[in-house]
């Protein structure tokens, strides 16, 4: 099978191809991760590939928890993002894992703790060092609260998928 593709520029015409996520320099354009799976595919001789960050970014708006744990954009992403792989699964691109990211909301090298890209809330607003019983300061608790993507992720993690389907866990 011969294919061919283009890997195209973040923008068309002076146009983005897709939508930034408010606050953050990344354009949301699922396909292109097909695209580029299978790009490599037949580029470089389907070598293994392993996704090790994939996620969406928010800025922290300093909302309650309650509401910050309200992330329907990050769930999309995921939804979006994971058809685009299951689709070049089934044209037999080499993806042996996955990995969103991330797990926790975490200190990001140019925005510090301003930026969200987790499944699960994770409180900064505690600032206090404690001390521990010999006298070292220690990092306060951070509550740790999951997202409703955090829900959403598990679910699709235990969807149990027909033998022969292309991603997840297989029913013997």
């Amino acid at each position: 099978m011969n294919m061919s593709f283009d890997i195209q520029d973040l923008e068309r015409n002076g146009v983005p191809i897709e939508h930034a996520e408010p606050g953050s320099w990344i354009n949301v354009y699922p396909r292109g991760l097909r695209e580029l799976l299978l790009y490599i595919k037949e580029r470089y001789n389907n070598p293994a590939i392993y996704i090790t960050e994939n996620g969406v970014l928010e800025k922290d708006m300093n909302l309650p928890v309650s509401e910050a744990i309200v992330d329907p954009h990050r769930t999309e992403y995921l939804t979006l993002h994971l058809h685009e792989l299951t689709e070049a699964l089934r044209l037999e691109a080499n993806v042996k894992g996955y990995f969103t990211w991330s797990l926790l909301d975490n200190f990001e090298w140019n925005s510090g703790y301003t930026s969200r890209l987790g499944l699960h809330y994770i409180d900064f607003k505690d600032k206090t060092l404690k001390k521990n019983s010999e006298g070292e300061l220690i990092v306060p608790d951070r509550t740790r609260t999951k997202k409703n993507s955090a829900l959403w992720f598990k679910r699709f993690l235990n969807i149990k998928r027909k033998a022969g389907m292309t991603f997840g866990p297989k029913i013997e």
